[in-house]
């Protein structure tokens, strides 16, 4: 089951699903191509939210356990340009190994399902 689904902005052939596996896969739109899994949540926690943060490349995930889950896609998109610059073809060729998301916040936000996570910047000096 697929929970939610972002596109990347700057990328927008790609796509992020999350669903009840507690997995993270991230898509090449144009060719219906698998390019990375990674595993998130516990095994039937399942991941009901999920936004993407495009000026920090991040993934904001949240699971059926109340965890939030920040994700980094810089790795993952500087790989899928790399690839696809030049005019060298898809990053579902052959050969081409995707690095995943990094992991690189969590922490547990309620003691239930969360059902939305959105990321926003934050600007002190603006907001006083």
């Amino acid at each position: 089951t697929i929970s939610s689904v972002t596109t990347a902005a700057g990328f927008p052939v790609l796509v992020a699903t999350a669903g009840a596996d507690g997995r993270v896969r991230v898509w090449h739109v144009p060719s219906g191509k698998l390019l990375t899994v990674t595993a998130v949540a516990a095994e039937g926690a399942g991941m009901p939210a999920l936004s993407y943060y495009a000026p920090l490349r991040l993934l904001v995930c949240g699971d059926g356990a109340g965890w939030v889950h920040v994700l980094s896609l810089a790795r993952t998109l500087s790989a899928v340009h790399k690839k696809t610059a030049g005019g060298r073809g898809g990053p579902g060729g052959t050969g081409f190994v995707l690095p995943g998301p990094e992991t690189v916040a969590q922490w547990r936000a309620h003691w239930a399902e969360l059902s939305s996570a959105q990321a926003f910047h934050y600007d002190p000096a603006g907001d006083a």
